[in-house]
């Protein structure tokens, strides 16, 4: 399995569901080689891991999370011409680690994995899956598409034997702008470990990781705004337009307007960060409307558990696990029908991310109305114990076996090297 992330080094959704489908892999009885780009400390020991080397590259012009994925600021505007340096570096490394490993299949999760998926694929002649976390298209926004990324994308979703997605959502837009047969796509939802948060908070406080004092710090916020009657609603994601931050100012202004004890409060970082500062100012929020920035993956529960609501105004999402792991902490979730999540979690106020009036008016009924708040806790935690990950790792699973045990040829021939013009 190839992956460019994994917890507790990670920048968003595309780790953590790595976590979570070979924890429930493994539980099922998968033996998983996953390969990194580089070195790092890993959460679990479900899996064996080999790691490409990577960090001699150096990081001229660029870095190795381009901002789609990026929550800590690291990486700021387009994509870093490093970036596909790193990508096609890490293919061949990949290629060499997969000659000494022994498999059954491979699995590659989104872009900046595909080469190496289709590279190992042509040496080895091994039945190749294609996990799409996320499109170009939904990183954009939904716009456009960075040439370049389309074109490794689009490779891997050409060469796999079967193409993986997370939603019913992002097969339409593999089908409409891709043009991959809709019988070549699986569609697995993702899931939630219920024990995430801890697993996480145990591995930072056995690293010593130190301890910036911005939980301390959010709890007095919260606290002083529950003391004096208020209510707090929350944005807690990456800062790019694919997230809608934008929206969740928007939001904020026309509640602020007419319920003046309800605040906000956005955690996570990106390439919007100074637009969205510059819109709280802008708007008039500065005393309503708090940027909390970077926060650790043990702080998320806690963002959660101080949120009378939270948001999730997504332009285009494939999937979305932050609204489980929100309701999972016992926040009422509003969150965009753009949303693949929305397949398969049902008791949350769904809106068009792009209808301000109906949000602004479900978000102020649910903040007016505590027994409805309660009842959409309770529906909520209720339905999360049937969206863990062993489901589709079952699924997965059952299609690993099918695509073995019928030994599909391989589609090119072995030895072939990988090229797309970069």
């Amino acid at each position: 399995m190839f992956g460019w992330e994994y917890p507790p080094h990670h920048s968003g959704g595309l780790g953590v569901a790595c976590f979570g489908l070979t924890r429930a892999l493994s539980s099922l009885g998968a033996e998983i080689v996953l390969v990194l780009p580089k070195r790092v400390a890993m959460l679990g020991n479900h899996l064996r891991a080999r790691f490409a080397g990577l960090e001699q590259l150096s990081l001229k012009g660029g870095r190795a999370t381009p901002s789609c994925y990026a929550s800590s600021g690291e990486f700021q505007g387009a994509y870093g011409r490093s970036l596909f340096a790193e990508v096609e570096a890490y293919a061949k490394a990949s290629e060499q680690i997969a000659k000494e490993e022994s498999f059954d299949v491979i699995h590659a999760h989104d872009w900046l994995t595909a080469l190496s998926g289709v590279a190992t694929k042509r040496q080895s002649g091994k039945p190749l899956f294609f996990h799409v976390h996320a499109t170009e298209f939904d990183r954009s926004g939904g716009t456009h598409a960075d040439p370049e990324v389309y074109k490794i994308e689009k490779l891997g979703m050409d060469e796999a034997d079967k193409v993986i997605t997370v939603s019913e959502y992002t097969k339409k837009i593999l089908v409409s702008k891709y043009f991959v047969d809709p019988e070549k796509v699986l569609v697995i939802h993702n899931g939630i470990d219920s024990d995430y948060f801890d697993i996480l908070s145990s591995a930072e406080l056995a690293s010593n990781e130190e301890q910036q004092g911005e939980s301390g710090r959010i709890k007095m916020f919260v606290d002083k705004i529950h003391e004096n009657g208020g209510k707090l609603v929350l944005f807690a994601g990456r800062i790019t337009l694919q997230k809608g931050p934008d929206y969740f100012v928007r939001l904020a202004k026309e509640i602020a307007t007419r319920r003046p004890k309800t605040y906000f409060l956005i955690a996570g970082t990106g390439d919007m960060e100074g637009q969205v500062i510059s819109a709280i100012a802008q708007s008039g929020l500065s005393d309503k409307c708090f940027y909390f920035g970077r926060y650790k993956g043990s702080e998320t529960s806690s963002l959660f558990r101080s949120a009378d609501l939270y948001v999730f105004p997504s332009v285009s999402e494939p999937f979305g696990i932050t609204p489980l792991e929100a309701a999972q902490s016992g926040a009422p979730v509003l969150m965009s029908k753009q949303s693949g999540v929305a397949e398969v979690f049902r008791n949350v106020l769904l809106v068009d991310f792009w209808d301000m009036d109906e949000m602004v008016n479900k978000s102020i009924t649910l903040l007016d109305n505590p027994a409805l708040a309660q009842t959409l806790r309770n529906e909520a935690m209720a339905e999360l114990p049937n969206l863990t990950w062993i489901n589709p790792a079952k699924k997965l699973l059952s299609n690993y076996q099918y695509l073995v045990s019928s030994k599909l040829p391989s589609m090119v021939g072995a030895g072939v090297p990988v090229s797309v013009g970069l």
